[in-house]
């Protein structure tokens, strides 16, 4: 062996120990190989890279052996694996991005994604109104609304729109408002833009109230959303029925004559009736159905500090199946339901005490 010859050996050697080191020591990257003559590493660029969600960036191979292909070792995001082109998830995450030789080597590369500033899309409601056509005031009862909303933010909205409408003895949404009826897949609407009229339809809630109707509107782009919330200007009275409508009607004899709202009840609903006893008609009569109750109550308040008022079922012509005498200033009945889909009379009687009692009075009638 002469004296060049030696020099080349041991450079060989030590280049062989340094290769042997860094796969040992778990090294991937062997391109000074490349800057020395040798073939062999892999690179890839970016090797870390910043991203917002649903963006994208292309990855570049380089060294080893042609050709390549790409994966997404761990993460969210996907990869085209013959191109390099990256795309982002639509949340955050933290991805490793692998390249791959023909021969197996491969390189890797991190992608760290974040959110990106929500826009400025703030969804209210405009308006919110009840219509009168083809509604009624029953509990229980059909009812129709509209309502129409805007983008009052300073970005175009992306994403669709949903909305829910209820029944609300307020103009907030409370936990305890009725759902009257829900939807989704309104457009978006550009910044400033109205939308146009969105009818809904339901019924209202079983107890008797004064109902405001209140809507909300969400998007998933939605900026704020503490006031995409709007109602009614006025309530509307549920369940609530004048006794001068049926004071008159005083036929217990012959039921010939008595007032029939059309009232159907179910377990929970209520009925409030308001009136003054008529000194000259002493008996109000109202007609109603027991549906599907099982105990209907009969709760009278009046300002009477004597028993006066008092209450009696009828079946039919002069034929009371049930009553109670009166108590000073109230007086209630549970009545045990004697047939389901029936129709029964109320009739409350002021002749308890003389003179009559000629006062106001309240009457709820709740079903069980």
């Amino acid at each position: 062996m002469n004296r060049k010859t030696k020099p080349r050996i041991f450079a060989v050697l030590i280049l062989a120990f340094i290769a042997l080191a860094l796969f040992l020591s778990g090294c991937k990257d062997f391109s000074f190989f490349s800057e020395l003559g040798i073939k062999g590493g892999l690179n890839i660029s970016p090797s870390e890279v910043t991203v917002t969600v649903d963006s994208s960036v292309t990855f570049t191979a380089s060294g080893g052996n042609p050709p390549y292909t790409y994966a997404v070792a761990s993460g969210t995001g996907s990869i085209d694996a013959a191109t390099g082109v990256y795309t982002a998830p639509a949340a955050a995450s933290n991805d490793i991005v692998v390249a791959t030789d023909s021969s197996g080597q491969s390189g890797t590369a991190t992608v760290l994604t974040f959110s990106a500033a929500a826009p400025n899309v703030d969804y209210i409601v405009d308006q919110v109104n009840f219509v009168a056509g083809g509604s009624t005031y029953l509990p229980d009862g059909p009812m129709n609304g509209n309502f129409l909303y805007k983008n009052n933010g300073t970005n175009n909205g992306t994403q669709p729109v949903s909305w829910e409408a209820y029944a609300s003895l307020d103009t907030n949404l409370d936990a305890g408002d009725v759902l009257i009826e829900s939807g989704s897949g309104l457009p978006q609407l550009a910044v400033g833009a109205t939308s146009g009229s969105i009818a809904f339809f339901g019924k209202w809630p079983l107890d008797y109230g004064k109902y405001f109707l209140v809507v909300r509107v969400m998007s998933s782009d939605e900026f704020n959303p503490a006031d995409n919330v709007g109602s009614t200007a006025a309530t509307e009275a549920v369940g609530y029925f004048d006794e001068s409508l049926f004071e008159s009607n005083n036929d217990y004899v012959g039921l010939t004559d008595f007032y029939d709202p059309g009232v159907t009840f179910q377990p929970g609903m209520s009925i409030r009736i308001d009136g003054t006893m008529d000194a000259v008609d002493l008996d109000d009569i109202m007609a109603f159905n027991t549906g599907t109750c099982s105990m209907i109550t009969f709760a009278v308040t009046y300002g009477s500090a004597n028993a006066q008022i008092r209450i009696f079922l009828l079946d039919g012509p002069n034929n009371f199946i049930d009553g109670v005498s009166g108590t000073p200033g109230a007086i209630a009945l549970n009545w045990t339901v004697d047939a389901a889909g029936a129709q029964r009379y109320l009739n409350l009687d002021n002749r308890g005490d003389n003179p009559a009692y000629t006062g106001s009075y309240t009457c709820v009638v709740t079903g069980h």
